[in-house]
């Protein structure tokens, strides 16, 4: 990708060369990152830390975007002045690209987000398995009064996020009832 974008907007990441506009992005960036997370941590607290989702995608773009920025800068530093005849310094920009290339590799590969996320992947087709079945269940069942199910077992983090409770008017309870149709929802535990 780089070495497309290198070609295709030839010039326009010069900034990029530049100590004090990379240092001014990343300050941007910084603060951008600072105002998505931190309200989100006063607002609700240490023990229940756990904003919007969309506050969520804003952190994670602007954090693909301080990496991009740092991952620009030190090719930029390390493979020399960028020229428009393949020189000596356009194969030390491909080696150090491809270096940089691979240490972001290695560093998402050995992330613990990745082994959660496998994690995660091995138990996804059972909990798929219960969530047909309920939704199967609750297709079927009478609209008058009241549907009882049970509660999801396999629970894998990151796709699992709240079951359905024993109090009817549990707002969970009362979406899955609006959206089957049903007068109401409620576990048997």
């Amino acid at each position: 990708m780089w070495w497309w974008g290198a070609r295709v907007f030839a010039g326009r990441f010069n900034w990029l060369g530049r100590f004090s506009h990379v240092a001014a992005v990343l300050v941007c960036l910084v603060s951008v990152l600072y105002l998505t997370l931190f309200p989100v941590y006063w607002e609700y607290g240490e023990m229940n830390y756990s904003g919007e989702g969309r506050t969520y995608n804003v952190s994670y773009m602007v954090l693909c975007a301080i990496v991009l920025t740092i991952a620009g800068a030190v090719v930029r530093a390390l493979g020399g002045p960028l020229s428009g005849a393949e020189t000596t310094s356009d194969v030390r920009r491909g080696w150090v690209e491809l270096t940089v290339a691979g240490v972001l590799a290695g560093l998402l590969i050995a992330s613990p987000s990745t082994r959660h996320t496998y994690e995660t992947l091995k138990t996804a087709p059972a909990y798929l398995k219960e969530e047909q079945a309920r939704a199967r269940a609750l297709r079927r069942a009478p609209s008058e009064g009241v549907v009882f199910v049970d509660r999801i077992t396999v629970r894998p983090a990151g796709l699992f996020w709240g079951d359905l409770e024993p109090d009817e008017a549990h707002w969970i309870n009362v979406c899955y009832a609006k959206y089957y149709r049903l007068q109401s929802v409620r576990s048997r535990s």
